[in-house]
């Protein structure tokens, strides 16, 4: 099962996993926060029987890189070779966005050429919730900060416009695209030669 097939199926379990919408969920501390993620991966890998989801550790290193960043330009941000991006904290109008690709993936699994389109829309710049549950990212790292900026869905009668608000930007990695490793299989067998089960997630060899 190539990567955007796999990712398209997790994303087709989400909406029974999270319910009707994605909550919206405060960082109150950082081990609740990954604690929080790391549930929703896991309830996926069982799921989906993907065999290779690792587990998030939080990363200093990414929150360093986050204040080297010019964050300013929350919607012009793009992913490096060695993370992508997504943002926490959403007021209502970012939950029912979010929410709204969860969906469309579910309901277009079937849907080549929409799926395609999609991936290739959002893969230049962040994917949103989803990007929490790619298997292969093991690290994540987080900073306040205001993030506001307008979608237009020009594509919607009538016209709608979601005004997003955030208050965290998050950096997630180590991969800055999509891998295209095939994870079929019993949670946490697929670990590689320095990973290993633990519960079910990928974890760093001892």
């Amino acid at each position: 099962m190539k990567s955007s097939c796999l990712f398209i199926f997790l994303c087709s379990l989400l909406p029974g996993i999270l319910g009707a919408a994605i909550r919206e969920k405060r960082q109150s501390n950082q081990k609740q926060f990954v604690d929080e993620l790391n549930n929703v991966r896991k309830q996926l890998a069982v799921a989906g029987n993907i065999s290779n989801m690792w587990k998030l550790e939080w990363s200093d290193e990414l929150v360093e890189k986050l204040h080297s960043l010019n964050v300013d330009d929350c919607l012009g941000m793009a992913p490096a070779y060695n993370y992508r991006f997504f943002y926490e904290g959403g007021n209502r109008d970012a939950m029912e966005y979010e929410n709204g690709w969860v969906k469309f993936f579910a309901a277009n699994a079937n849907n080549k050429e929409a799926l395609k389109k999609a991936l290739d829309e959002l893969t230049p710049r962040t994917a949103y919730f989803l990007e929490r549950i790619h298997p292969a990212q093991s690290k994540v790292g987080c900073i306040p900060h205001d993030c506001k900026f307008d979608i237009d869905m020009a594509d919607r009668y009538p016209e709608y416009t979601y005004h997003l608000k955030y208050n965290y930007i998050c950096l997630i990695g180590p991969y800055g695209q999509f891998s295209l490793d095939d994870g079929t299989g019993k949670p946490g067998t697929r670990c590689g030669p320095f990973g290993q089960n633990e519960d079910g997630l990928c974890v760093e060899s001892v």
